[in-house]
């Protein structure tokens, strides 16, 4: 919760790690909760610790903690091969341990995300003859293999001194037809948390979680603030899922068990693009990370249609090129915005070459300009979700009507 940031920067604790107990500070920096080890420590433990956990324990105020995707930030050491290591972490629950003993059973999970009160377009409510507000609400139920998960759009009224304001909210809840493990839940939480980011571009946090009907505290590493943009020619990019659970309803099944299968296996996609929604690098490594991402995407689900586009353009060098590799993907998905066999080869070279230039810095023509890298990122972004949209199973006139139009990059395309 955001409330509970502030209280825990520059606070003291104790963190097991590796069976081995190490004080530790948290602090803050780039907009993000993280946590310093205070014991120097030697090379060879520097190095068997600079790696990531999905989760360790810590005691804080006499409290139990359980941190989640800890993993090393960075390290700083003297002239006495005494060094500091530092981590980042996604989020923990307090007053919590966890131990291959107290790995409790689970039946059922209700959570409550930060940022995706538009994931529903359900009006808020509607008014009768009388001009008396009707409150609305929905439930979208989906029957898994082992599991439901439910989508429960509703209303809270928050009144207080000059003040009374209706509001959306919208919970997740998973019910498991047999007893799950704590470990097991969290996995799902993250899984449905990453799709999430995937249909709205956008960093989602975990407002709270309640456990068999018992809340637990849920603390995110970094500040959430639900945007309200003064600007109405931007309003859609902060205020707007991509994908809504309407547009998606019909093959909500088909779509979620295609999105699991795909980001077990591919980890490198998500774990690049859910850090640029996190960490909201440069438009430079933007561009770079997308180009990276699309390469990723080629080798290993679109070698055959690379492979053919090498061949049409007359194989210009002795293997696939980046430029061919991103030519088939954007051909792919080129529905989406009209785009003809031309233009895409132009495109498709411009970033090679881009990508080329910044990694190798060979030929200063190829350079792109301010504009360029500001834009293309955009672009590419959406490529690659009009790419996972189709491979999970949206259908393709939602995915168009989706993506059709951004006001970054509509002139550049």
């Amino acid at each position: 919760m955001n409330e509970l940031i502030d209280e825990y920067i520059n606070k003291y604790f104790v963190i097991s790690i590796s069976d081995k107990k190490y004080n530790a500070q948290f602090y803050y920096e780039d907009n993000q909760l993280k946590i310093r080890l205070l014991d120097l420590i030697d090379r060879n433990t520097m190095l068997k610790l600079k790696k990531s956990y999905k989760l360790v324990n810590g005691v804080i105020d006499k409290k139990n903690i359980t941190i989640f995707n800890f993993q090393e930030c960075g390290v700083s050491g003297g002239m006495d091969e005494s060094f500091e290591l530092r981590f980042r972490f996604d989020e923990f629950i307090e007053n919590y341990k966890y131990t291959n003993k107290n790995n409790k059973k689970i039946k059922k999970v209700r959570v409550e995300f930060y940022n995706i009160n538009n994931f529903s377009n359900t009006p808020f409510y509607d008014y009768d003859e009388h001009l008396n507000p009707i409150f609305k609400g929905s439930c979208y139920n989906y029957k898994f293999v082992d599991k439901e998960i439910s989508i429960l759009v509703g209303n809270s009224i928050i009144s207080g001194y000059s003040l009374y304001q209706n509001q959306k909210n919208i919970f997740i809840e998973f019910k498991y037809d047999k007893s799950q493990k704590y470990t097991d839940v969290i996995k799902d939480i993250y899984h449905f948390k990453a799709f999430l980011s995937i249909l709205s571009k956008r960093e989602i946090g975990i407002k709270k979680i309640e456990v068999n009907e018992n809340n637990l505290m849920f603390l995110n590493c970094i500040k959430f603030i639900d945007d309200i943009p003064t600007n109405e020619w931007l309003a859609h990019h902060y205020n707007e899922f991509v994908l809504t659970i309407e547009s998606i309803n019909r093959d909500f099944l088909t779509i979620y068990d295609n999105f699991n299968i795909l980001l077990e296996k591919s980890l490198p996609i998500f774990d690049i693009y859910l850090d640029i929604l996190k960490y909201k690098p440069s438009n430079l490594n933007r561009f770079l990370n997308y180009t990276q991402i699309l390469e990723y995407i080629s080798k290993n689900y679109d070698s055959q249609n690379a492979y053919n586009v090498w061949v049409k353009n007359g194989k210009p060098s002795g293997r696939i090129t980046l430029s061919d590799r991103i030519e088939s993907i954007i051909g792919q998905v080129a529905y989406v915005w009209r785009l003809n066999s031309k233009k895409i080869y132009k495109l498709s070279r411009k970033i090679a070459d881009g990508r080329n230039y910044y990694n190798h810095h060979t030929d200063e023509s190829k350079r792109l300009t301010n504009d360029e890298l500001f834009r293309i990122p955009y672009f590419l972004e959406d490529v690659i979700l009009a790419y996972i949209y189709h491979y999970i199973g949206v259908d393709n006139t939602i995915i168009k009507s989706s993506l059709n139009y951004n006001i970054y990059y509509d002139k550049f395309i």
